[in-house]
């Protein structure tokens, strides 16, 4: 269904991970525009955080994907930093539960990524995910993950 891409001479590839969720790995660094453009020319948006959070409840083994990675999220994430835990749909609530499931916000205006903690790192910190700030060079996102360019209203609908 989507196209590969050629982008300065190498080819980016996108798998599909789920219904409507497909990701890409570049073989080099590309700024977020680029990223963004990229998913565009393809039909597809950034995904929001719940989104991420409910495909990875829904199979966990993209956690052994993304572990160790940054990757590209839209929205905001809620107001206050802190550990929260996510729950079927990918929503945050306050409070820990076990490591699989809390999420360290540290950021929650725009522009967003969240980060996907190797098993280590986590059961050293306590939490798998973290959400913060996407403006510094180090947090590049290291994969392109995108869903089919929906409304925000159908995409609601289609978590539901």
């Amino acid at each position: 269904m989507l196209a590969s891409i050629k982008k300065r001479g190498s080819e980016l590839k996108f798998q599909t991970v789920d219904s409507g969720m497909f990701l890409a790995c570049p073989d080099q660094a590309l700024t977020r525009s680029e990223r963004s453009k990229l998913l565009n020319q393809n039909g597809l948006n950034e995904p929001t955080y719940q989104e991420v959070l409910s495909l990875i409840q829904r199979k966990p083994e993209i956690t052994t994907k993304l572990a160790g990675k940054w990757l590209d999220i839209i929205g905001n994430a809620p107001y206050i930093k802190g550990i929260y835990t996510f729950d079927q749909n990918g929503e945050l609530t306050k409070g820990e539960t076990n490591t699989e499931r809390n999420v360290c916000v540290c950021k929650s205006i725009p522009p967003l990524s969240m980060f996907v903690c190797s098993e280590y790192i986590a059961g050293m910190s306590g939490f798998r995910f973290i959400i913060d700030d996407s403006t510094r060079p180090d947090k590049d996102a290291q994969v392109l993950f995108g869903v089919i360019n929906l409304t925000r209203t159908e995409r609601l609908i289609k978590r539901r």
